[in-house]
């Protein structure tokens, strides 16, 4: 019996999905299809495309978010004088375009993690969701280029510019649902586990500190209030450690560490779910 992967967003802090994937592996276990949004798109659509564990351990070792970036001052050495320019042209690309950041660079690296792939071409079944800005309605992307659709699923609102595609303009999935778990089940699959990497939480005050720190914080509690039916719930939902940073990539490793744990932790729970046979087996 088929069973599915559901990747939540949640910026730097879904780097624990590439743990979690590290955890299945060591249990000799693959999904046999993905879902995924925001960064949950970003690592889940590159793994269904064939990268492996071991490549996003590599490309992170030396990772810089800013390297990403379209602005000329995150290009320059981090400092006050820095960090204002970067502040001020951002603000200055906000109010001049649709977003601080046009997202070609991003592009250009999701189109090499996914090897150009079209969504007919994934080693995986793959699926991602967006949300288009002028009708308000959840959009499920499953054609074309799998690096297209995840920018548009990562199109975080402010930040990276919308997509325009198909006459819709798409921004992040997880706007309108955070774990779309209702992705797999509309494909009839029944067993579903889900990682999300931004539970409710309680922030502390030092994380909420300007701002955009406030824009932040709004949006993943507008998350939190998401309504979940019965076709929402997975069977199994993985919630990796405590870390609640989103444009945060400093500690890919410790991330990592989390989502490989949190496999280790619930062992026996995915191999009923995943093997079937496992349940009578251990019964016995």
């Amino acid at each position: 019996m088929k069973w599915a992967l559901v990747l939540s967003g949640g910026g730097g802090t879904g780097l624990s999905h590439i743990g979690v994937l590290k955890g299945l592996e060591h249990l000799c276990i693959k999904p046999d299809l993905i879902a995924g949004t925001s960064i949950g798109a970003v690592i889940g659509g590159a793994y269904a495309c064939g990268m492996e564990v071991e490549d996003f351990e590599e490309l992170l070792k030396d990772f810089n978010i800013y390297h990403y970036l379209e602005g000329r001052s995150f290009q320059l050495n981090v400092g006050a004088v820095t960090r204002f320019l970067q502040a001020q042209e951002a603000v200055n690309r906000m109010l001049m375009s649709r977003g601080a950041d046009g997202g070609s660079k991003i592009l250009e690296l999701l189109y090499r993690i996914t090897n150009n792939a079209s969504f007919s071409d994934t080693r995986i079944p793959f699926y991602c969701n967006a949300v288009d800005l002028i009708s308000g309605r959840e959009i499920l992307m499953h054609r074309g280029s799998v690096a297209e659709a995840i920018r548009a699923s990562m199109a975080f609102p402010g930040v990276f510019t919308p997509v325009e595609r198909d006459r819709l303009l798409l921004c992040d999935g997880a706007v309108a649902d955070n774990l779309p778990v209702w992705i797999p089940r509309s494909l009839g699959i029944k067993r579903v586990i889900a990682v999300n990497v931004t539970p409710r939480r309680t922030a502390m005050d030092d994380d909420i500190s300007n701002g955009f720190s406030i824009f932040l914080r709004a949006f993943t509690i507008a998350c939190y209030g998401q309504a979940r039916t019965h076709r929402d719930t997975p069977s199994l939902e993985l919630i990796p450690g405590n870390i609640d940073r989103p444009f945060d990539f400093s500690s890919p490793e410790k991330l990592i560490r989390m989502g490989y744990n949190a496999v280790l932790e619930q062992k026996r729970r995915i191999l009923e779910i995943t093997r079937p046979w496992y349940q009578h087996l251990i019964r016995r």
